[in-house]
């Protein structure tokens, strides 16, 4: 769930680090949180959640774009322990082209998997 109030991220004028040789500013964060309960353990995590609906609306607009859509195929592994469908993608070069015989040496394949939810 999601708590804090008077959330604010700014610019920070006194910290400043150095980037490839350029003098970049650090962000600063700020909130405010009440702790429910006393000696709970608490994580706080900077950025929101990339929901599984937003992972599903994102893959769908991937395949709608001329420039992506023949560039992979979406697939499906498994259901989660929720029942929602866990897709996987094969990426390559063009996916309907035709395989060349002519191919010396083996394809690489390269595994990502993001985070696991916790209720997964």
């Amino acid at each position: 769930r999601r708590f804090g109030s008077n959330v604010c991220y700014f610019q920070s004028s006194s910290q400043k680090v150095r980037v490839k040789g350029h003098e970049k500013s650090c962000g600063t964060l700020m909130f405010d949180f009440a702790f429910q309960h006393s000696y709970d353990t608490c994580y706080v995590a900077m950025n929101y959640p990339y929901s599984y609906s937003h992972l599903m609306q994102d893959l769908d607009a991937l395949k709608k774009n001329i420039y992506t859509n023949n560039h992979f195929k979406r697939k499906m592994l498994c259901r989660t322990l929720a029942g929602n469908l866990c897709p996987y993608l094969v990426v390559e070069q063009e996916i309907d082209a035709p395989i060349r015989s002519t191919r010396t040496r083996p394809s690489l394949d390269i595994v990502v998997m993001a985070r696991v939810h916790p209720g997964e």
